[in-house]
């Protein structure tokens, strides 16, 4: 597993390992860059690091997932892996990840309009949070009338335009776009598309309605 920070400090790579080890390697593009292990003590021994999502405002900032079940699923830093704190919340059936916790795959943490956003890709769906409050963390399920309760095995997030694209086990991608300010009212005084099926396959059917009559 592999992330990159695409802003202060630039050129810093994070890099996890099968048996749960994590690793930063500061100034990746220069000519003799060194690693540091920067593994979490409360890290699960023998865990499988199965993403590193660095946030792409702040290269200090990074959420790892590990993918077992029976363990802390998520460990969260803010000064570049010298310090973990574990924020699955309520992801996990009991503090210590143990139960019948759904095992997480995924992360991907963005920016759009100001606003961050942080998105786990779980076996039951996907998630989000506004806050990364440790163990008080709260997540919650996005898209369970369309994605479902299915595997999500991956997310990225466009900043540009907040395009969020989701890829399931099984049943297809999904994307969506978030808020922007005096844009989405722009877009509600315009009217409303609505594309079908969705994931499309084949033949497509798109509906237009307007908000008001017109001329």
């Amino acid at each position: 597993a592999v992330g990159v920070s695409t802003n202060s400090p630039q050129s810093r790579l994070y890099y996890g390992t099968t048996d749960g080890a994590l690793y930063r390697v500061d100034n990746a593009r220069g000519v003799q860059p060194s690693a540091r292990e920067v593994t979490g003590a409360a890290f699960p021994v023998g865990g499988y690091v199965n993403c590193v999502a660095v946030d792409p405002h702040d290269g200090d900032n990074a959420l790892v997932v590990f993918t077992n079940y029976g363990v802390q699923s998520l460990f969260y830093t803010e000064d570049g892996g010298l310090s973990w704190i574990p924020v699955g919340g309520n992801l996990e059936e009991n503090a210590d990840g143990s139960g019948r916790g759904p095992s997480c795959r995924w992360a991907e943490i963005g920016w759009h309009d100001g606003k961050r956003y942080v998105f786990v890709g779980t076996t039951v769906g996907l998630f989000s949070a506004t806050e990364l409050d440790g163990p008080n963390t709260t997540w919650v399920l996005e898209g369970d009338g369309t994605i479902g309760y299915v595997r999500v095995d991956m997310i990225t997030m466009r900043e540009s335009d907040g395009v969020v694209a989701v890829a399931t086990w099984g049943n297809g991608m999904y994307t969506t776009a978030l808020p922007t300010s005096g844009v989405a009212r722009e877009a509600s005084e315009r009217g409303t598309v609505a594309a079908y099926p969705n994931p499309t396959s084949g033949r497509t059917v798109v509906s237009f309605e307007l908000a008001s009559a017109a001329s």
